[in-house]
């Protein structure tokens, strides 16, 4: 019992300290032109079932956290179980696929390790080469 309530005030403790997510924004078929048309889109093509996406998700969310304050960039993700014919146009055959778009143009696949350090830094590259376009 004592146990269980000094988990619940660390649970509670956590969540007050915690900065508020900016939280991922989740993409369909229905809005995907319009949320990549602008700025920096990060997006994570993935599966619900897929062992990879699921060890990405926690990092995926705090690359959103740290992307919050920068502003014309946002992360994303796109169900493809959902969306099947949007991720197959795109030409997604692996989970999970990350594609940086800008102002819905593709501007790359990372395609190194899914750390935060090295997902943050793909997107910074790009971010820097046009930074007075972002301001």
């Amino acid at each position: 019992m004592l146990k269980q309530f000094l988990a619940s005030c660390h649970l509670t403790y956590q969540l007050l300290a915690a900065s508020p997510p900016a939280g991922v924004v989740c993409l369909t078929e229905k809005d995907f032109q319009e949320k990549i048309s602008k700025g920096y889109v990060f997006v994570k093509f993935y599966q619900p079932w897929c062992i990879h996406c699921k060890r990405l998700s926690p990092t995926w969310d705090d690359l959103s956290n740290k992307f919050s304050s920068i502003e014309g960039v946002t992360i994303a993700e796109i169900n493809c179980t959902q969306c099947s014919s949007l991720c197959s146009n795109h030409q997604v055959s692996g989970y999970p696929t990350l594609v940086l778009y800008r102002d819905g143009v593709k501007l790359g696949e990372h395609r190194g390790q899914r750390s935060l350090e090295n997902l943050y830094s793909f997107v910074m590259r790009h971010v820097e080469r046009n930074q007075d376009e972002l301001y």
